[in-house]
């Protein structure tokens, strides 16, 4: 779903008194309230169990199709109806002795994760899943060569752990997994209304141990689509290949307010001041749509009398971009190698590539003039790839506000120009602001739970990334629909991971939440 470090905690003393509400800013860890360790009534190891299960089992977003099997025998082989509507997987569980008149609970996870792998290593995340391993205190990806999936295999591990138990309390369960969370909200957005049947739902996709969400970001993801035709390098020219490494890079939604360095914005930048006398032959860069690229890499056609001049000219560039992003991205690295290339872009081509590149907004639009470091609108390129014909830029629009995230949007189509020269632009996917209920009964009741479990109030937060109950509120407007999980840190790069013990209290906090739901 998204990453920690960029939230805002509403005072929840103010909310619960209808006191005009104030707003702060937390930081990562140092900010969540210290929990007590709870005593386990039925063991949390089954979570981990299924957490590792379920990362053996490739599943990048919008190529599900292996967890679904997984969650189809998953359910067979237990006697649990399944069925599936459009592309989702909906597992029903019937209530345990004595909890029958108990309301149907709907717990909801996603099975997709975001793909990212370190420099260098070579991965089929589509055939293969991911290695991992605990040190005692975090599970994290073998060696950090790879995300680890816990956004949101550890939610998904939660739910499989509640229904293969018959030990744990509960009224009826229906466990809805989406597709594609992660590149689109897809499955929450496709899912036909009147399929679920529960007025309460319980959305396990959260990163932060003792928070929950009050709002969130919406989004508009578009491509930017040039089409060309490619021409021979020119006599007396030199192929260079030229690569930016080693950027922290991170979730789009979260931690644009950083202020971290954008690999494909780095490198268009530089090009942009040499657009005059080069041309482009390859351009590649980013790891997902709603990541800050990390890494980016192009190939260019220079005069070989400039040969000398250009990589003086990118050494410096980088230079500065090292100093200007220490605090943010401290392991930023640059080299240039010479290659070999037939063809490239023509001047035409590659002047209105580089413009838009260089034109179009990166990084935090507009900052919320009601909540401390959060964005209003913000905007990132989170992947670039070209082949012989065609070159895709995408990228990720975030606001509060729809007016103001399609002014954004046009923006970026006007900075390349779209409609004219063969370039065009592809809105795939938007979803709209999503606003809590202050008064939502099921908020009220799972504040008390934890604050009687563990002693502290359960903060309130608003965030910038896009969350399925978007989705979920248009489709089911009646529906109550509460958030938590466990502390993950780092999603969405290879050094994701989370709390061991965060998972055993966020467990405990399932299950009281499901033996007491009769109460509401």
């Amino acid at each position: 779903m998204r990453q920690t470090i960029f939230k805002q905690t509403i005072l929840v003393a103010a909310l619960l008194t209808g006191i005009t509400m104030s707003f702060t800013s937390c930081s990562d860890q140092g900010d969540n309230p210290v929990i007590n360790e709870p005593t386990q009534p039925e063991s949390y190891e089954s979570v981990l169990s299924f957490f590792k299960e379920i990362n053996a089992v490739p599943r990048p977003s919008r190529y599900e199709d292996q967890m679904r099997e997984y969650l189809r025998d998953f359910a067979q082989q237990r006697g649990l109806v399944v069925v599936e509507n459009t592309g989702n997987i909906i597992i029903y569980k019937n209530a345990t002795a004595g909890m029958e008149q108990a309301p149907m609970v709907c717990l909801q996870t996603h099975m997709d994760m975001v793909c990212v792998a370190a420099d260098g290593y070579q991965i089929d995340f589509l055939t293969q899943g991911i290695e991992q391993y605990d040190d005692g205190q975090y599970i994290w990806s073998k060696d950090h060569l790879t995300s680890l999936g816990a956004d949101d295999g550890i939610g998904m591990a939660i739910v499989l752990a509640l229904l293969d138990s018959r030990n744990v309390a509960h009224g009826p369960l229906e466990c809805v997994f989406t597709w594609n969370e992660e590149d689109g909200l897809d499955g929450s957005a496709v899912l036909e209304p009147g399929v679920l049947k529960s007025s309460y739902m319980i959305n396990i996709d959260w990163e932060d141990e003792g928070q929950t969400c009050l709002g969130t970001a919406g989004g508009i993801m578009m491509d930017i689509l040039m089409s060309y035709q490619k021409e021979m390098a020119g006599e007396g020219t030199v192929a260079l290949t030229l690569r930016v490494n080693g950027l922290t890079g991170g979730h789009s939604g979260m931690n644009i307010v950083n202020g971290g360095a954008n690999a494909i914005k780095l490198m268009g930048d530089f090009l942009y001041t040499q657009s005059g006398d080069i041309r482009i032959a390859h351009f590649c860069g980013g790891s997902a749509s709603n990541a800050i690229a990390a890494s980016a890499e192009a190939t260019v056609v220079v005069p070989e009398s400039l040969k000398d001049a250009f990589i003086l000219q990118f050494d410096t560039f980088m230079g500065a971009a090292r100093q200007q992003y220490a605090a943010t991205d401290p392991a930023l690295t640059w080299d240039v190698a010479a290659t070999e290339t037939e063809t490239c872009l023509t001047a035409a081509a590659t002047a209105i590539l580089l413009e838009g590149l260089a034109t179009a907004p990166q990084g935090v639009m507009e900052w919320s003039t009601q909540v401390e470091n959060m964005f209003e609108t913000s905007n990132n390129v989170g992947l670039i790839d070209m082949n012989d014909h065609e070159c895709a830029i995408s990228y990720y629009v975030r606001g509060f506000q729809n007016e103001k995230m399609n002014a954004i949007a046009d923006g970026i189509e006007a900075a390349y120009g779209v409609g004219t020269s063969g370039t065009e632009s592809d809105r795939y996917s938007s979803y709209s602001a999503w606003t809590q209920d202050i008064n939502s009964p099921l908020l009220s009741y799972s504040q008390n739970i934890w604050r009687s479990l563990f002693g502290t109030e359960m903060q309130l937060v608003r965030i910038g990334a896009g969350m399925e109950p978007s989705n979920f509120s248009v489709t089911y407007p009646d529906m109550q629909i509460f958030c938590y999980g466990p502390n993950v840190f780092d999603a969405h790069t290879v050094n994701e991971h989370v709390e061991i013990s965060s998972i055993a209290r966020t467990w405990q906090f399932t299950l009281e939440l499901l033996k007491s739901i009769s109460t509401l």
